[in-house]
């Protein structure tokens, strides 16, 4: 145990019509010492010939267990959720982003992971970190670096977590999110 903390993040998006939908990030928190194996893990459970796990892709067999692996470590969570307009998704994920890196830091995360989008927005996401950094709402040793998930199955771990914080606002399912034992946080803006 290091005594670091590491986070991975993702994000999850239901925002169809012209009713506001949910646009959140979930991050999930870890001693990087026991990635390896939490990653391990998570390899055993892709379906061939596909190289990794989605959750929107996924039967309910494999998302439980995937919720079965995640509930067995010592992960934490952070969901941050924002209500949003289909076409106002780019706002909602700089509020969210900004309230996510801000609850890291403050839990002592040191480096944090976000999966990847297209170069022109990982471009803007890096700008507002970098503002974070100089308004001091985050901490200058605070590391945040984009990731694929087909080369960091920890990437996975909040993809997951998003998929079942959106079945239990949008269907009213607990179910997989009660399996986490309260190893988790979800902040509303």
């Amino acid at each position: 145990m290091t005594g670091e903390l590491h986070a991975w993040i993702d994000e999850s998006i239901h925002a169809q019509g012209p009713t506001p939908g949910f646009y959140l990030l979930a991050a999930a928190i870890s001693d990087p010492t026991s990635a390896e194996s939490i990653r391990e893990s998570l390899r055993r459970l892709v379906p061939r010939p596909r190289r990794r796990l989605h959750w929107n892709s996924e039967d309910h067999r494999t998302r439980y267990e995937i919720v079965d692996v995640i509930a067995s470590t010592s992960l934490t969570h952070v969901i941050v959720l924002a209500e949003v307009e289909a076409r106002r998704q780019e706002r909602a994920r700089r509020k969210c982003l900004q309230r996510l890196l801000f609850e890291l830091d403050q839990r002592g995360v040191t480096r944090a992971w976000i999966e990847s989008r297209q170069a022109a927005q990982d471009r803007r996401d890096q700008e507002m970190v970098a503002s974070l950094h100089g308004s001091g709402a985050i901490s200058p040793g605070f590391t945040v670096t984009f990731a694929k998930p087909l080369d960091d199955p920890m990437l996975w771990i909040p993809d997951a977590v998003a998929g079942m914080t959106l079945a239990a606002l949008r269907d009213d399912n607990h179910a997989w999110l009660d399996q986490l034992n309260g190893a988790y946080e979800l902040i509303r803006l």
